[in-house]
């Protein structure tokens, strides 16, 4: 891999994790405003 592959790749996984770690709190607190219901998959 060149310098910039491994760049690209961990800059994508840093992305992802960001990504997650967003969605995570974002469905506990669409839960906890609909009581409990699932509007999202």
């Amino acid at each position: 891999m060149t310098v910039a592959a491994i760049a690209s790749s961990t800059e994508a996984s840093v992305l992802v994790a960001n990504h997650l770690a967003m969605v995570r709190p974002l469905r506990k607190e669409v839960r906890a405003i609909t009581g409990g219901g699932i509007l999202l998959n």
